[in-house]
């Protein structure tokens, strides 16, 4: 549908605004002056913003969709109520077994407390985040009779006696969702449906996935591909993969492990490594010493957190332009963890800031809550003191159009879609939200309270209450 878009209030970036958009064929024809556009708006649906702000529609450089679309709570409280309303929901779950994400914000849980939870199939709770899962005892049976790799016994808690403690690290993470029954596809079909509905109520119009190969299997691709076939009403999907697949529209990155750098080679698919730790990332600097990126990262490696730095690890990010995923709806955790690494400087973790002005390409992704611009806010203001004596460094705040490109043209750049995603001008995607409040003059503490009232994707609405 051709749309002309007016009387809004249209962030072009470096302070530019205009009030009028002319969409043909899910794309930009032009952006200004409403009295301007108007005669090139024959034969558009008008729609009216009614004053409202409009911005680029938000690219997720990396979420788990399972993860971001949790009906479990953050932390415990809660929690047992949570998990049987689901599954009393999910009937195949309750009878066959469940894996669902929760955000344990630090908290863990003992076999027995997960047993308390649910006891009557299996049941894995898994922190995406954390690279930490838990299992009642019902799920480490089945673990038993399916054998447990010798190369996940160190990633796996064990009592005095030896007896499992429920409790996964790492790559045990993976070995335990294997050994759960795999849902029929109907099921896949549902629980993906929920998880992209949801990202398009929150504003998320392009999405680059963690899923594949952790909530989802190769073999639920075609339920996937098929929904899209049938449904246009579903933000943009793209997954990161462990393997290239070959040029298809539907995959982002190879995701590859710092050690794996040093023998990326000639192999096909952009890199994308995932950085927890200044260990990890003084393995990936030390790759790219041996083996240097060719000037400008024009494969565009990108590193997936990379939080706790110091200076001269941020020089070398920027000399070598290389792509950095942050996530700031998890500051707050990630600095305290930060701070808590022996001879962690905390003044250069999380420098967003820094980091761009060295010449390092910024991206926003992670949107663990599903609230972009609560995640926002937290990356803006950065000069509070947190419970656990944590100082928000300043210096490091972004501003709020700094904020909004690592959300839209920047994680634009991590999938090669700069020219095609991110900004609101001729020839580019209509990928746009309408808000319900002036996100540039709102008082300070309402940005987090910002919502769409319309979500548009391709010029296709995904989501409307105006």
């Amino acid at each position: 549908m051709d749309i002309f878009l007016f009387h809004g209030k249209i962030w072009r970036g470096e302070g530019q605004f205009a009030d009028a958009m002319v969409i043909r064929r899910g794309r930009i024809l032009a952006v200004g002056r409403e009295q301007e556009l108007y005669p090139r708006a024959e034969g558009c649906a008008f729609l009216s913003c009614e004053g409202r702000t409009v911005i680029p529609g938000i690219f997720d450089a990396c979420l788990c969709l399972a993860a971001a679309a949790s009906p479990l709570p953050e932390g415990r409280s809660g929690l047992k109520e949570a998990v049987r309303g689901w599954l009393a929901a999910h009937h195949w779950f309750a009878k066959k077994g469940a894996r669902l994400c929760w955000r344990s914000a630090g908290q863990r849980l003992t076999r027995e407390e997960m047993d308390d939870l649910w006891s009557a199939a299996p049941l894995v709770l898994e922190d995406v985040a954390g690279e930490t899962a838990w299992a009642n005892s019902r799920a480490l049976e089945r673990l038993e009779k399916a054998g447990v790799p010798a190369a996940a016994a160190p990633y796996i808690g064990f009592g005095p006696e030896g007896r499992m403690s429920g409790e996964f690290r790492g790559p045990a993470c993976r070995v335990l969702a294997d050994s759960l029954p795999r849902p029929p596809q109907g099921q896949v079909r549902a629980l993906v449906l929920d998880w992209l509905q949801k990202a398009a109520r929150s504003g998320i119009t392009t999405v680059q996935s963690m899923d594949l190969g952790v909530t989802l299997s190769e073999r639920d691709l075609p339920v996937v591909r098929q929904l899209y076939r049938e449904r246009d009403d579903l933000p943009r999907l793209r997954f990161f993969t462990r393997k290239f697949r070959g040029l298809r529209e539907d995959f982002a990155g190879r995701l590859v492990p710092p050690e794996g750098l040093s023998r990326l080679g000639r192999q096909a698919g952009q890199p994308v490594t995932p950085v927890n730790g200044g260990t990890a990332l003084e393995t990936v600097l030390e790759c790219l010493r041996r083996q240097p990126l060719p000037d400008g990262n024009p494969r565009r490696l990108t590193l997936l957190g990379a939080a706790c730095t110091d200076a001269g690890q941020l020089r070398e990010m920027g000399e070598l332009a290389l792509g950095v995923v942050g996530f700031p709806g998890r500051l707050e955790r990630t600095l305290e963890g930060c701070a808590a690494r022996p001879g962690a400087e905390l003044d250069t973790c999380c420098a967003w800031r820094t980091l761009s002005r060295l010449g390092a390409k910024v991206a926003f992704g992670g949107l663990d809550s599903l609230e972009p611009f609560a995640a926002l806010e937290k990356a803006l203001c950065r000069s509070v003191v947190r419970p656990g004596g944590i100082e928000l460094l300043s210096r490091e705040a972004l501003t709020l159009e700094e904020g909004l490109t690592a959300w839209t043209a920047g994680a634009a750049w991590t999938g090669f879609l700069e020219d095609a995603l991110g900004r609101l001008e001729r020839g580019y995607q209509a990928d746009l939200l309408v808000l319900d409040r002036d996100i540039f003059t709102c008082p300070a503490g309402d940005l987090a309270r910002a919502r769409p009232v319309l979500v548009m994707s391709g010029g296709r609405v995904l989501w409307r209450n105006i």
